[in-house]
């Protein structure tokens, strides 16, 4: 088990749910293959043009690998609050 003080650095920290993509959801809709399309097309290959296009993060990834926010300062900030002694087992 992690101890307090080592819980609050920033790279003990990762993202656990899956992140946000550019069209506002969690996962890709499979997309519909339409009628007219040539033999090659299938919906497998424009699933992956869309993850091409909008790609997902890995999981568990670190929190110090998320880009900065518009103002230049990084997104995350963790801090240790309240009794900071450290206590035996």
């Amino acid at each position: 088990m992690p101890s307090t003080h080592s819980m609050a650095n920033p790279e003990n920290w990762v993202h656990f749910s899956p992140s946000i993509l550019k069209v506002a959801r969690t996962a890709h809709i499979e997309p519909e293959v339409p009628e007219d399309a040539p033999e090659e097309v299938t919906a497998e290959t424009l699933l992956k043009e869309l993850e091409d296009r909008d790609p997902y993060d890995k999981r568990l990834k670190p929190i110090t690998e998320d880009s900065l926010v518009p103002v230049k300062q990084k997104p995350w900030i963790v801090k240790l609050m309240g009794d900071k002694n450290i206590y035996q087992h």
